[in-house]
């Protein structure tokens, strides 16, 4: 969860220095942004999706002993794990817990997108060059991550 607020105060100064190459070869900010930031994300999922498994026994990466260990420890949770009953989808949406789990997430993703999309452009209305307002939008993140 840590890591959502870190990539907010990471990348918001780099996107901020990349927004700054508008114009270089004929391409806005904003384009630059998709392509420096976009393409090295689309090649990791790749290599991911290539190269990770869902099996502990079917990962190479992993010794023969860390295999055995995992394998023990998702074995041993499996089995600690309380069955719970069947129930339809609408006794699950009107459930008291699911109601209120989906309130904190719809706020805290609300927040999150507001802060992430809106208030780069608040920060940039003070007369900041993109480079600053990406700094001053860390700031939220880097508390936040704390």
């Amino acid at each position: 969860m840590v890591a959502i607020p870190v990539a907010g105060l990471i990348g918001s100064p780099i996107s901020g220095a990349i927004l700054g190459m508008d114009g270089l070869f004929g391409l806005g900010g904003w384009q630059w942004i998709f392509i420096l930031e976009g393409v090295p994300t689309i090649l990791l999922g790749l290599l991911a999706f290539l190269w990770l498994t869902d099996r502990p026994e079917h990962a190479s990466w992993l010794s023969e002993e860390e295999k055995r260990w995992l394998i023990a420890k998702l074995e041993g949770e499996r089995r600690r794990a309380s069955r719970v009953k069947h129930m339809s989808v609408w006794w699950v949406l009107a459930n008291k817990y699911v109601l209120i789990m989906a309130l904190v997430y719809a706020g805290a993703s609300g927040a999150s997108t507001s802060l992430a999309l809106w208030m780069p452009q608040v920060v940039k209305a003070f007369g900041l060059t993109n480079f600053q307002t990406g700094l001053a939008n860390a700031v939220p993140f880097g508390i936040a991550a704390v």
